[in-house]
């Protein structure tokens, strides 16, 4: 055992600051059982609080029952025990009584329950493998959503679901129906275009922007199937493929660009952004309202004259 002793005491004439004495007494000597007396001071907030609960009122509330619970007249589980002990069961059983709680409490009780050892065992597997197990849970109150990773600057990893959105003329917006969380946009770039031909027509479309993410082969050779001009569908730096001149390649991304600030729009007009929604279902629905809230603005903007400019 390391004996720490007052430097100042030890100090002299020849001390270099680097002693310390040690005590070896008693290595050997098995440990006994003994007491341990804890202090614990009257300021304590468990102190105040015992100091100022109506003790005698809160006795009367359960003293019958303490009394009477069996058909002999037994006291609470039929032998005596301490008032205080039973008064903190009955408490508890209040606490517990899902009937009597508020629904918003009775609600994150649910969650707890019924999650919350599942997360445990999914952060305990982090901590042994160092790695994040499949289906890891991500929230309480929501089910339906996945870690996004797009590579934006200040946002590695983000939580939610994915909505697809394209940009008609006149600055309208129109919405993807959002079957899965994560809505690869790969995968949903036909399915997009479907969805406009389901809307607006067949032949009415003729030119698409999209940026290096909606890339593939496979979707480039689909536009040109339908008649639609490819040179707006962004293409990685390594495919050598040339549809049309700079200047027009131009001004398509420059007008795949103009759905970001009405993306920025709708995110901070409605809950595209953040959802305050407590469900799976309300969150979907929170989405497709903020769309919704966007394109009602559009229209009133379009009535009152403020957007005869837009393409």
């Amino acid at each position: 055992m390391v004996k720490y002793c007052n430097y100042f005491l030890q100090m002299d004439e020849t001390w270099t600051g680097s002693h310390m004495a040690i005590d070896l007494s008693g290595q050997e000597r098995l440990l006994e059982s003994g007491f341990i007396t804890i202090e614990i001071k009257k300021s304590h907030p468990l102190i105040q609080l015992a100091n100022v609960l109506p003790w005698m009122l809160l006795i009367e509330i359960v003293v019958k029952d303490l009394q009477c619970t069996t058909e002999k007249g037994f006291w609470w589980m039929g032998r005596k025990i301490k008032v205080r002990m039973h008064l903190a069961a009955y408490l508890l059983q209040r606490i517990f009584n899902l009937t009597k709680l508020p629904w918003n409490i009775r609600r994150a009780f649910d969650q707890i329950k019924s999650d919350a050892w599942r997360y445990l065992l999914d952060v305990g597997h982090f901590t042994r493998t160092n790695t994040i197990k499949a289906g890891k849970i991500l929230s309480f109150h929501a089910k339906e959503l996945a870690c996004i990773k797009k590579g934006k600057l200040g946002k590695e990893f983000e939580f939610g679901r994915v909505f697809q959105l394209g940009r008609i003329k006149g600055n309208f917006i129109f919405v993807l129906e959002s079957k899965t969380v994560g809505m690869n946009d790969k995968a949903n770039f036909i399915p997009l275009i479907e969805e406009h031909v389901n809307l607006f027509g067949s032949g009415v479309l003729k030119t698409v922007a999209a940026d290096k993410g909606y890339w593939s082969m496979k979707n480039r050779k689909e536009l040109i199937k339908r008649g639609i001009f490819p040179g707006g569908l962004q293409k990685p730096s390594t495919v050598r493929v040339q549809d049309a001149d700079l200047n027009v390649q131009e001004h398509l991304r420059n007008r795949r660009a103009g759905i970001e600030p009405l993306i920025g729009h709708i995110k901070h007009g409605g809950q595209l952004g953040r959802s305050r929604m407590k469900s799976d279902r309300a969150t979907l629905a929170a989405g497709y309202g903020s769309v919704l809230a966007l394109n009602l603005r559009q229209l009133i903007r379009h009535q009152q004259g403020k957007m005869e400019r837009v393409g």
